[in-house]
């Protein structure tokens, strides 16, 4: 663990990642996301404003901007998918502020920038798109978020290099070096990452007293959410390895990746001293090395 501040203590509890060895997490609502979100906006100081979340879904499975929504928020909801985007406007339709777009954004004919005319500053944008997330943010050229919730950045080493988007739409993504690299440009910082990565604009980042170091921040996020066996499984189903999950693979029992939510939670007890151990040991070897 990095001596600075883990923001990740503030995601909520996974029943299916967490067990028990890591049920002092607070529950959640909708999201594992919405707590640590909270903690962001509150530093930064904003307690209204707009926020957008693309892959909407219902807008409330697993939805990053509804307990915003229910504070106030103005936000805009995309979901491409037709059954989900009806019951999305179904759970918005009383709600003014809330604007629900069916639409499948991309990068070529379909951007955001084109499809939403936006004359409010977007405040907070959640992008949970299945792969091509990084993608779909480079098209954003007018109103840059203030805080970027976006999925991905854990499946690969920090270090590994661009992956074509044939392999990153199979919840790939891209590393977290690719990502960092992206977002400095366009002045953010990052803050924390796990299964999804949280960006802030550079005049916030004095707010979060974090590590600047890449492998620091993804080890914590590895162990904040250990679900080494999806991970490896699809590793594996695109010829990709990543060297720090092999290690964990390896030193903790099997357990089959479509195994059930208890089996999966009892995985997490069983081995979480071993994943615990195994990262920390990771951690040291490195930092030897550059020593």
């Amino acid at each position: 663990m990095s001596e600075r501040e883990n923001l990740l203590d503030y995601i909520g509890y996974s029943r299916k990642w967490h067990g028990t060895v890591q049920n002092q997490r607070r529950r959640v609502e909708y999201s594992t996301n919405e707590h640590l979100i909270s903690e962001i906006l509150n530093r930064i100081g904003i307690q209204q404003g707009l926020c957008v979340e693309f892959g909407a879904w219902d807008g409330l499975h697993g939805s990053n901007t509804k307990k915003l929504i229910d504070r106030g928020w103005h936000s805009v909801q995309i979901e491409p998918e037709v059954s989900r985007f009806n019951l999305l406007r179904q759970n918005h339709e009383d709600n003014s502020k809330v604007f629900c777009i069916n639409k499948h954004i991309d990068t070529k004919e379909n951007l955001f920038d084109n499809l939403v005319k936006i004359n409010k500053n977007i405040d907070f944008c959640s992008i949970d798109i299945d792969g091509h997330d990084l993608d779909v943010f480079e098209t954003f050229e007018k109103n840059l978020p203030k805080v970027v919730c976006i999925e991905g950045g854990q499946m690969l080493m920090p270090d590994h290099e661009r992956v074509t988007p044939e392999v990153s739409k199979n919840n790939i993504q891209q590393s977290l070096g690719v990502f960092n690299e992206t977002f400095n440009k366009r002045g953010y910082k990052l803050i924390c990452t796990y299964q999804d990565s949280f960006f802030v604009k550079e005049e916030y980042y004095h707010l979060f007293d974090v590590s600047e170091n890449l492998l620091d921040l993804y080890l914590d996020g590895l162990g904040a959410l250990p679900r080494f066996p999806w991970i490896k499984q699809k590793l594996d189903e695109n010829g990709l390895s990543n060297k720090i999950v092999d290690e964990i693979i390896e030193a903790c029992s099997y357990i089959h990746p479509s195994a059930d939510l208890d089996s999966k939670a009892a995985w997490v007890d069983e081995n979480h001293s071993t994943i615990e151990r195994t990262i920390n040991n990771f951690r040291e070897s490195v930092n030897a090395g550059c020593s």
